[in-house]
């Protein structure tokens, strides 16, 4: 079964989100046992916990099958990490979102050879907890299809 890391300081913070993406894989904390594995896992951020994974990854690029990033600071902060990124990244912002523009999101398209920007629409800052169903379908299905991610499998649209 694949493993997603949260680096969130704990994977409750997904509430309702982790229990749908808990369906088809493990959904556990980034903490410091989990570095030492050789396994290939998945990353994901919320927020200000952006630049851990992408450090990680940008250190052990082998060892990470897809990132998410929910809602993170400006791409600018990780100019020079994020060209160098070869797995695929998912930027997700909600349309609501009073605490970062969602329009930041573009710079990390620009940046990402293979990133993947969504906006989900009616939800702010904590994506996960505001739309748990959509969020979860959404990451799963980008974990799920990596490169060959377009929006959703069965419909272009985010649960309502």
């Amino acid at each position: 079964m694949a493993t997603l890391f949260v680096i969130d300081g704990d994977a409750s913070g997904l509430g309702r989100a982790a229990a749908l993406l808990a369906r088809d894989r493990r959904v556990v904390p980034f903490a410091a046992d989990a570095r030492g594995s050789d396994d290939i896992v998945d990353l994901l951020a919320r927020h200000d916990a952006a630049g851990d994974a992408l450090r990680f990854a940008a250190r052990h690029p082998e060892r990470i099958g897809a990132i998410v990033l929910e809602s993170p600071p400006p791409a600018e902060h990780y100019a020079e990490l994020l060209p160098k990124l070869p797995m695929p990244v998912l930027v997700l912002y909600g349309t609501r979102d009073q605490a970062t523009s969602p329009d930041l999101g573009r710079g990390y398209k620009s940046k990402l050879p293979n990133g993947w920007f969504v906006m989900v629409y009616n939800a702010g800052h904590d994506i996960a907890n505001d739309r748990p169903e959509a969020y979860a379908e959404l990451v799963g299905d980008f974990l799920k299809r990596g490169v060959r991610f377009t929006i959703s499998e069965h419909s272009s649209r985010l649960n309502p």
